[in-house]
């Protein structure tokens, strides 16, 4: 029988492992597959941006077979429903929209690019003879790329990129003799690569990125000695990356990401002179990095994410003085990070996100414009690191043990983006906007932080969540304009700590929140308290022990409820012997409202009468003012602060009463 308990067990343990490995894949995939659209955003802004300037047209008359042709592209391109057809088909071809001709009067360049043409390319425009230059990129044509194109002898450029075209690539396009730039990028081609595209030896620029062609990378490509740019990425090519391709003389960016290919880095990429930009994430390679790849004289990109890459980064990284962007993301990548990372004087991009990576981390680069972390077992002080990120935009260290308080980022103004869920961050979050006027998403989740600034007034924030900290509704409540958003995620919050106060004849439970609008309701044994809907409740101490709690709510934040820690009536109480001279029991609560510009009111409660004195500190340790010094009777108290002596900033408040001294931060703005 317990064998058989035994193998149940165990098959359990495997289904969790197996149902927790599946849902990790699953977030790595959506990960990725968002990387991936982000990547093709960004390079359709590109290109749209690399259009080129538009040449005068000859005023002569254009030849009768060249105006045929075009007559015919209007016909199959739904010409009357184009964004711009000036001309067409009424003045004279040189007034045409996106036509110009030469002194002979033929066509020598057609840009028609993002105009909404849609429909099919005619086989006749392989007819037109002297044509350098045809650009019908982001457009909406579908069908097949006519193998009648290869005809144009004379054309330089042939720009199809951003329309939906399909079908295989025609083999014939490796005809062309003065060819520089073919883009077919972001269309629906299949089928694989044509190795005649290597006989374009005039080529400088390949773009076929972003389609759904298959087979290997064809090593013939190698032959066009004077390319500059290759980009194969966002495919589904598959095999080895063709070690001949790292012979290039002057490539400078090479992007095979987002494929599917197998084995691992080159070592050979190293010596290439000339390389800048190097993409292959996305695939699955296999292996470690190769130390040589950090000796790459001009490498400023270097993109090797979401492979299956493993071992330790190589030293030698922060020795590129070149290198500006380096992404390691979704490995197998273990040890900590190489010592010589922070002397890097240019990186602008780090991300080491989702691999095994350990260790301290205790300074990065000064220059990092984002930083990704997330999902290592880093740790290491935040406030140390993050204080001399003052270019800082996006950080993310989501899901590692960093320790310490958040007070070195508020001066980072040029902060967008915050991700610092699942650590160990203790402390407040209590900047004034101005100080992080555009930040757009702030995710302080499952942390310990324990005071909130008032998040209503920040324009830009679009996301925030600052659920499963030790925040109250004190912290909250200044934000409670922001309850009935989608994206302000508060609760649940962690528990109340309830305080526990003993004399000789009686037990006093309380919570020190009370804020507006709050109620109350204690319970004894799990079952409600009739009439208890106070900050407190007193119970006399010889009742017979029972378990003691509260419900905090606030109709200002309807998804919160602040439960109080289950005290009894003899379990730890703060004293249960007579008043020592000198010595009173005191609870202090955070001051409402926080930050505050002209007055705030600081709340306490004694256990019996005494001497109460309240100071307030500057941010160095000075004192700058005594709000109080006086008796007080025993109960709950409040104080009011009036600010007008102090200048905006941070502040401490410490309550002092007999020996015991309570104090928290506030923040004052002018």
């Amino acid at each position: 029988m317990s064998a058989i308990c035994s193998n149940t067990a165990a098959r359990r343990v495997v289904v969790l492992l197996l149902l927790i490995l599946l849902v990790v894949q699953q977030a790595w995939s959506q990960d990725q597959e968002q990387r991936r659209t982000t990547l093709l955003q960004q390079r359709i802004a590109e290109r749209i941006v690399a259009a080129k300037m538009k040449r005068p047209s000859a005023q002569v008359i254009a030849s009768e077979a060249d105006s045929l042709v075009l007559v015919t592209l209007y016909n199959f391109s739904q010409g009357a429903s184009w964004f711009d057809n000036t001309g067409w088909l009424q003045a004279p071809v040189s007034q045409w929209h996106g036509i110009t001709l030469n002194s002979n009067g033929r066509v020598m360049s057609i840009d028609l690019s993002d105009n909404g043409l849609a429909g099919l390319l005619p086989t006749p425009l392989g007819t037109l003879e002297e044509l350098e230059e045809l650009d019908l990129s982001y457009n909406d044509l579908s069908f097949s790329i006519p193998a009648s194109l290869a005809n144009l002898t004379v054309l330089r450029e042939l720009i199809l990129w951003g329309n939906r075209l399909s079908g295989a690539i025609p083999p014939e396009l490796g005809q062309m003799p003065v060819l520089e730039k073919l883009s077919l990028f972001r269309n629906q081609l299949t089928g694989p690569i044509p190795p005649e595209l290597g006989n374009i030896s005039s080529l400088k620029r390949l773009y076929l990125d972003f389609n759904q062609l298959e087979g290997s990378i064809p090593v013939e490509l190698a032959n066009i000695t004077g390319l500059v740019e290759l980009f194969v990425d966002g495919n589904n090519l598959t095999g080895e990356f063709p070690m001949e391709l790292t012979t290039f003389p002057s490539l400078i960016s090479l992007y095979a990401g987002f494929n599917r290919l197998t084995g691992t880095i080159p070592i050979e990429l190293a010596s290439m002179s000339t390389l800048e930009n190097l993409s292959l994430e996305g695939n699955q390679l296999t292996g470690v990095i190769p130390p040589e790849l950090t000796q790459g004289p001009g490498l400023t990109k270097v993109y090797l994410a979401n492979n299956r890459l493993t071992g330790v980064i190589p030293e030698g990284f922060g020795s590129m003085y070149f290198l500006t962007t380096l992404d390691l993301e979704g490995n197998g990548l273990t040890g900590s990070l190489p010592p010589d990372l922070e002397r890097s004087s240019n990186l602008r991009l780090l991300n080491l996100s989702n691999n095994q990576l350990t260790g301290e981390v205790a300074r990065l680069p000064g220059s990092l414009d984002e930083l990704y972390l997330r999902g290592n077992q880093f740790t290491g002080d935040f406030s140390s690191i993050i204080e001399s990120l003052t270019w800082l935009r996006k950080i993310d260290i989501r899901g590692n043990a960093f320790t310490g308080t958040l007070e070195n980022m508020y001066g980072h103004q040029r902060l967008v983006e915050v991700r610092l869920s699942n650590n160990q961050l203790t402390g407040s979050f209590m900047p004034h906007r101005r100080a992080m006027y555009y930040l757009q998403i702030l995710d302080l989740a499952r942390n310990r932080l324990d005071e909130m600034t008032d998040l209503t007034e920040w324009a830009f924030l679009d996301t925030v969540d600052v659920s499963e900290n030790q925040l109250d509704f004190l912290d909250l409540a200044q934000s409670a304009g922001l309850a009935n958003k989608s994206f302000f995620v508060y609760a649940p919050q962690d528990s109340l700590p309830t305080q526990v106060q003993r004399t000789g004849s009686e037990v006093i439970f309380s919570v020190m929140d009370s804020a507006d609008g709050n109620k109350y309701r204690w319970f004894r044994n799990g079952e409600v308290i009739s009439g208890a809907d106070s900050i407190s409740i007193r119970v006399d101490a010889n009742e017979s022990v029972a378990k003691y709690y509260c419900e905090v709510t606030n109709s200002a934040l309807p998804n919160l409820t602040l439960v109080s820690t289950i005290k009894t009536t003899d379990a730890t109480p703060t004293r249960s012997t007579p008043v020592v001279d000198g010595f009173l029991q005191i609870a202090v609560g955070k001051n409402f409202p926080n930050p505050f510009g002209t007055s705030t009111t600081i709340p306490f409660s004694l256990v019996e009468p005494g001497p109460v004195r309240i100071v307030v500190y500057d941010i160095s340790g000075r004192e700058v003012l005594t709000l109080t010094e006086k008796m007080f009777g025993a109960g709950e108290h409040t104080v009011r602060l009036d600010a007008a002596s102090l200048s905006q900033g941070i502040y401490t408040y410490v309550v002092s009463a007999g020996t015991a001294r309570v104090g928290h931060s506030m923040m004052v703005i002018k």
